[in-house]
């Protein structure tokens, strides 16, 4: 007996496929084909290679011979920008990055590279402009890595260095390109680029370089720095407004519930810095109690002189009179030095100071009384860091709030409690091809479920004579002579009983594959049979 019966699982597939209904089938067909293809477009997705830059800003030289490279190394590549960006599978970037470097390609990246090449009959102006060229080069590369910058291009004007020349006045310039992709770079990046080139050039400031993209938007230019600071600091002034904001609006959430209070900061800082020196003196006191004294003495001065001239009456009858007595003048000068000790501190003034804050709160009147109103005042003036002596405002108020707003501020802020729940449009996007597969499998499974199930007790009344006379006269009565007759229980008609061969006989599978398919009409057959043999 083989191992696997090809006939019988043929019987048995057409078996199951003639329980369909010509639209069942259709759609089965449809189902499995939809499957095949989603399961074969998403095998080929996620095994598609992801591309990387491997050189950018390219001119169409160095873009034809680096994809000449990559061809004869067997690397595929894809064009962008215009073909002035080479992408390259990211398993193959650096492998293809190093074989090519080794080549030479592209030519116009070498930065000092550039320096090895000259020999010692290049004159003093070739090694100045390859000089320029490399710094321009690596300044280039060194702004590419920066995140948002697909390709940069750098052009530096340096004043001559020669004794003989008079460079007065002369100051180095830069000018920056940068290929953004059609995304405009914030402050931040536009400051740490022209920074980054002003401190990477000898005697070249911030003022001095100037950086557009390429699609003509003037980005910086010389005399911005005073723009940048003024924006820096309002970014600043509001990220400290809205770090209160959030901290007195989370702690009301957790009191009156999300979406019951609305909180408005408005801060004046102070950015600018100084520095402030104070010296502070302290007598030095002893065990008497008494400040002690480090040096003390007397200076006395003695002054002697003679009398004044004698005293008597003016004129030719006036009278001499007598002389005074001798004058002396005494001074006495005491000179003490107490000790004290002398402290200097140095405070510098930090460029971030607070001189007036306002916040002012809207609490729903639904969610506190006015008796809980002072209340909810303290904390949130403590929160807050109000200081009476800076003039700082606060205002609390009960007002009605709209019911749609508070519902939505609680969705919001569920979301932010449970961001594993919030799934992004993209997880939303591959649950939703899964659950249609899903749903694609389970539809095949069940027209196939239920078509068995109609198979099974749907069909047709027999079309094939079961009664025996009929058989017999089909020459068929053999079989039921030998195989039913002992079953029966009855006689067989005369001349009927006759030795039946199985092994010869192809009628035993065709009456065992009738019972299978049809075994109640089978049995309700043989019960009919036994009622007439009865009778």
């Amino acid at each position: 007996m083989p191992i696997v019966d090809v006939e019988r699982l043929k019987r048995s597939g057409q078996k199951f496929a003639s329980g369909f209904t010509p639209g069942q089938k259709v759609i089965s067909v449809l189902g499995i084909a939809g499957l095949v293809l989603a399961t074969t477009m998403f095998m080929k997705w996620s095994s598609a290679p992801s591309y990387s830059p491997l050189f950018s800003n390219l001119s169409g030289k160095d873009a034809s011979d680096v994809t000449s490279a990559l061809d004869s190394m067997g690397v595929k590549y894809q064009l962008a920008d215009g073909g002035n960006t080479v992408l390259v599978p990211q398993s193959s970037l650096y492998k293809a990055r190093v074989a090519l470097s080794g080549k030479g390609l592209p030519a116009n990246t070498d930065g000092y590279a550039l320096l090895d090449k000259m020999g010692i009959t290049t004159s003093e102006f070739e090694q100045n402009v390859t000089y320029q060229r490399a710094v321009q080069t690596e300044l280039a590369k060194t702004i590419e890595a920066i995140h948002g910058v697909t390709a940069a291009t750098v052009n530096l004007a340096l004043p001559s260095s020669d004794p003989f020349v008079s460079a007065d006045g002369q100051k180095a310039t830069a000018s920056v390109q940068v290929d953004t992709g059609g995304v405009r770079l914030g402050t931040e990046e536009v400051q740490s680029i022209v920074h980054l080139v002003s401190s990477s050039v000898k005697d070249l400031a911030p003022d001095g370089v100037s950086v557009t993209d390429t699609s003509g938007n003037l980005l910086y230019a010389p005399g911005s720095d005073a723009a940048f600071a003024t924006t820096q600091n309002l970014s600043r002034t509001l990220a400290y407004d809205d770090s209160v904001k959030t901290q007195i609006e989370a702690m009301l959430a957790q009191s009156l519930g999300p979406g019951h209070a609305s909180v408005v900061v408005n801060a004046d800082v102070d950015y600018s810095k100084g520095e402030t020196d104070t010296t502070t003196q302290t007598p030095v006191v002893g065990k008497d109690g008494k400040q002690s004294v480090t040096g003390a003495h007397d200076q006395q001065t003695t002054f002697k002189g003679p009398g004044t001239s004698a005293v008597g009456v003016l004129g030719p009858t006036g009278t001499p009179g007598a002389a005074a007595a001798n004058q002396d003048y005494n001074q006495t000068d005491n000179q003490r030095n107490y000790a004290v000790n002398s402290t200097t501190s140095k405070i510098e003034i930090p460029g971030f100071a607070i001189k007036r804050l306002s916040v002012s709160a809207a609490i729903d009147d639904h969610a506190v009384t006015r008796a809980q109103l002072a209340n909810y005042q303290s904390l949130i003036a403590a929160a807050a860091g109000i200081d009476p002596k800076r003039n700082d405002e606060l205002v609390v108020q009960r007002v009605a709030m709209d019911k749609q707003t508070v519902a939505l501020a609680q969705q919001h802020f569920n979301a932010a409690a449970h961001p594993a729940s919030a799934a992004s449009p993209l997880d939303l996007m591959g649950i939703v091809r899964y659950l249609a597969t899903l749903l694609i499998v389970a539809l095949v499974l069940f027209l196939a479920w239920r078509s068995i199930k109609r198979a099974q007790v749907g069909f047709a009344p027999m079309r094939v004579p079961l009664d025996y006379a009929a058989l017999e006269a089909a020459g068929h009565g053999t079989f039921f002579a030998g195989e039913l007759g002992s079953a029966l229980g009855g006689e067989l008609p005369a001349g009927s009983a006759r030795a039946l061969e199985p092994a010869r006989s192809s009628v035993h599978q065709d009456v065992v594959d009738l019972i299978e398919r049809q075994p109640e009409d089978v049995a309700q057959t043989l019960r009919s049979w036994l009622a007439d043999r009865r009778d």
